[in-house]
């Protein structure tokens, strides 16, 4: 046999129907895990010019921007960093600890801050955590995903 109807034109129409779907597919993680955004702010303390804030801005595509009182940068995740990150998006229990109207660290000169993120099967609503008042965990892995990406993207502006 020739052409398609042959087990070889069949295995090799699969094989790149396989292939371009593969291109298509959802990331690992599933729903839940992909966002449209990412926010971290951290405000208070003194730093030599003032009062200390910066804003880390994280994208769907893995686009970031860095800000503070130092200047700005902006950078991609890899591929696997932001995988990573979608997997710490789907498995936080963050959202809604703290308290943004409780006891801030940085009303007595200490540092606060807040993550926020919206996922895209619920783009209305948003999630935020604060580490004002109790509950926050610093070990959350979307807050330590956060704070680590904050933490190199400063170190990037020394």
């Amino acid at each position: 046999m020739s052409g398609y109807g042959s087990w070889r034109g069949r295995t090799a129409i699969i094989a790149v129907l396989l292939a371009t779907l593969s291109g298509c597919a959802r990331a690992p993680g599933g729903p839940g895990h992909d966002f449209l955004d990412l926010e971290r702010r951290e405000w208070g303390g003194m730093c030599a010019e003032g009062p200390c804030e910066s804003t880390l801005g994280v994208g769907a595509d893995g686009a970031w921007t860095f800000t503070s009182q130092r200047g700005s940068t902006t950078g991609r995740l890899t591929d696997g960093a932001l995988l990573a990150m979608r997997r710490a998006v789907g498995s936080t229990s963050a959202a809604g600890t703290g308290d943004p109207d409780g006891n801030c660290e940085a009303d007595a000169d200490g540092t606060s801050v807040e993550y926020t993120w919206r996922l895209f099967e619920a783009p209305s609503e948003t999630s935020t955590a604060t580490s004002c008042g109790d509950g926050l965990d610093p070990e959350d892995p979307l807050v330590t995903a956060l704070d680590d990406l904050a933490e190199d993207a400063a170190a990037s502006l020394d």
